[in-house]
């Protein structure tokens, strides 16, 4: 299993979309919040090969920037590999 560090910026404000992605990411990937008011998140993500991790990240971040252009704003999306420090 692998530990992801999603650092997530909602812009213009956008509360609800964030409320609408952080829900999505407890249920499917376990998330936890270090800080509660913070922008960073940890999901855990499993995978059997490097190809199906990446294909993960892709759809969390795909997912995420949907639901954003759905209420109208946007995301920014950093993710790291939380062991290696590798940007996804």
């Amino acid at each position: 299993m692998l530990r992801t560090t999603v650092s997530l910026c909602v812009e213009r404000g956008k509360r609800k979309a964030r409320e609408y992605i952080e829900d999505e990411w407890i249920s499917q990937y376990d998330m936890f919040k270090p800080e509660k008011d913070g922008w960073d998140y940890i999901l855990k993500v499993t995978y059997g090969s490097p190809k199906e991790l990446e294909e993960t990240v892709y759809d969390i971040m795909s997912e995420a920037q949907s639901t954003a252009d759905m209420k109208n704003c946007f995301v920014e999306i950093n993710v790291t590999h939380k062991e290696s420090g590798q940007h996804l």
